[in-house]
């Protein structure tokens, strides 16, 4: 209660994830979703009635899990919920987002997810849902091979294209090449921080994406998904 007061006293119209990806190791209650629907209750009343203009959403899940349920119960038992929020990486497996043995490739994962995740919104009780990517990239592990390759720069803008539309907000996570939870690296490099070279251009992309009138159609799509 005293974080969400002091968070509306600043930042009066912010907008609060509860938790981080309780599908997956950051949530240790059994069974991992009924556990977490109620830490999403509490959190989510409490946050309200210290300020109705703060915005709550979840589940905040790894691989677009829960959302059909996660709305299911908030109609169900009146819980405030503002937006959902979930993540994908270009790497996530067909099976852990869709529970498919298909081979989807890293340019395509993203934004099918962000696909399923628009449909089941909308196919559900709160179809005017806004919906939060507040984790995504073309990989969740330490790979410069990938994250610092040329192959970022046309996979960030074509990803970032054909999702439009269909999100309110896409975070990219992240700019650096550091992924603390897989264990601190031994040593950094100035290159690890930069926003130069390859991370400049991924940079100069969201940039750009960002200054695009909103009338300027990115969202039609023509790769077979």
């Amino acid at each position: 209660m005293q974080f969400a007061a002091e968070v509306a006293r600043r930042f009066p119209d912010s907008m609060i994830e509860v938790w981080n990806e309780p599908n997956i190791g950051f949530w240790a209650g059994k069974p991992k979703e009924t556990t977490y629907f109620h830490l999403y209750d509490e959190a989510a009343r409490a946050i309200k009635r210290v300020s109705p203009r703060l915005r709550v959403g979840g589940p905040a899940t790894a691989q677009a899990a829960w959302i059909p349920s996660f709305i299911r119960h908030t109609v169900k038992d009146h819980v405030p919920v503002d937006f959902i929020s979930t993540h994908t990486y270009g790497d996530d497996t067909a099976e852990n987002v869709f529970g498919s043995k298909e081979f989807i490739p890293r340019d395509q994962m993203v934004c099918r997810a962000v696909k399923k995740v628009y449909d089941q919104v909308k196919s559900s009780a709160r179809p005017n849902l806004h919906i939060i990517y507040s984790e995504y990239n073309a990989s969740y592990m330490n790979q410069p091979r990938v994250t610092d390759s040329a192959y970022m720069g046309p996979w960030l803008a074509n990803t970032i294209r054909r999702c439009a539309g269909k999100v309110k907000i896409m975070s990219y996570w992240a700019f650096s090449d550091v992924f603390e939870e897989q264990g601190v690296a031994a040593v950094f490099t100035p290159k690890d921080f930069e926003i130069t070279g390859i991370i400049g251009e991924i940079v100069r992309v969201v940039r750009a994406a960002h200054d695009l009138p909103v009338n300027v159609e990115t969202s039609r799509d023509t790769t077979t998904s």
